[in-house]
């Protein structure tokens, strides 16, 4: 995903000591933990995702459908030429 290993796990660690997620064993590894959602961190995404909804529907109110599905046709298309360009080694 282009993210340094350092910075993940900076970012886990500070969701672990605010309680959010918890470290689980990694059958598939020796060393490296697995990261997962505990109570409240499943509350705090359910929370998020449902200011989200709200906020998405709230700007959307502003385009028609076709508006919106002109808009998805298009942001389809780029991302489509972002991972040709990615796995063909092109710089994007």
């Amino acid at each position: 995903m282009g993210l340094a290993r350092q910075s993940v796990q900076k970012l886990a660690d500070k969701l672990e000591k605010a309680g959010i997620v918890e470290y689980a064993p990694n059958p598939n590894h020796g060393r490296a933990k697995l990261v997962r959602l505990n109570e409240k961190g499943r509350r705090v995404m359910k929370a998020l995702t449902q200011s989200q909804i709200r906020f998405a529907n709230e700007i959307a109110s502003a385009a028609s459908s076709a508006e919106i599905e002109a808009a998805l046709g298009v942001m389809r298309k780029l991302r489509l030429r972002l991972e040709s360009d990615q796995t063909s080694g092109r710089a994007v």
